[in-house]
């Protein structure tokens, strides 16, 4: 979990990779509260490219994920599973980047929820159905964004992790292997 200062402005980003590398993967990630942007890769390798997988980027005062705004990229960046709402300019703005987005909860971002994809589409099981904090969060009051299990997108894997079903009963849990 990555916790923004209150009262924290401009740069001040979630995770802001400056490498040279290639690569960076976040899993399980929440970045909430910042001044600046959820995620922001200011890497200026063309190279680059990162992989989102079931992170949280709640209200921060940029975008949710901002990613490079050079043309010349040769890399597809994927965003998948993730909780992207709240942020006070864009949910998730690709820039020039070749950019995927699968199976995410996207909601209430002050400038919308997706854009600059270019051709790439923004409806690949993306759920935007207009809701609010507490339809989507355990207590994000209390600064809890575990998904709620009655949410409209509950048992979709969305998200950093999900509360418990009310009333028990069996699930079926595969753990490694083929099956």
């Amino acid at each position: 979990r990555l916790q923004g200062v209150t009262g924290s402005s401009g740069n001040r980003h979630g995770v802001d990779y400056q490498g040279t590398g290639n690569v960076v993967k976040l899993n399980r990630v929440t970045a909430t509260g910042f001044g600046g942007d959820g995620f922001n890769p200011s890497t200026t390798n063309t190279a680059h490219f990162a992989e989102l997988r079931n992170c949280n980027f709640v209200n921060n005062t940029g975008d949710g994920i901002q990613f490079h705004s050079t043309a010349s990229q040769t890399s597809q960046h994927i965003v998948e599973n993730c909780v992207i709402t709240g942020n006070g300019g864009w949910g998730l703005d690709a820039g020039a980047a070749r950019v995927v987005m699968a199976n995410c909860r996207a909601r209430d971002n002050t400038s919308g929820n997706f854009t600059n994809f270019g051709n790439y589409p923004t409806d690949l099981d993306n759920y935007t159905t207009d809701a609010d904090d507490a339809a989507d969060f355990v207590n994000s009051g209390a600064g809890n964004y575990q998904i709620k299990s009655t949410a409209g997108f509950a048992n979709r894997n969305i998200g950093v992790s999900q509360e418990a079903t009310a009333g028990g009963g069996l699930r079926r849990v595969f753990s490694g292997g083929a099956f």
